[in-house]
């Protein structure tokens, strides 16, 4: 005898299209705010976190040990 497990024949849904809209939220509010760091830094303002930058780099050279 077989058992049929039921909604095993039903793919996964992807994404909620909340979701979808979120994320492209994000990615427009992300894609905004490197703009304006680039402009920062092309016109020679921008002054970055030194502790941002520290807690930046300490976390790349623990990913590479």
């Amino acid at each position: 005898m077989t058992e049929h497990t039921q909604g095993a024949d039903i793919a996964p849904a992807g994404p909620s299209t909340a979701e979808a809209a979120c994320a492209q939220a994000e990615a427009a509010q992300r894609e905004a705010y490197l703009e304006s760091l680039k402009s920062q830094i092309r016109s020679g303002v921008y002054q970055p976190d030194i502790r941002d930058l520290a807690r930046s780099l300490a976390s790349m050279m623990v990913q590479k040990l």
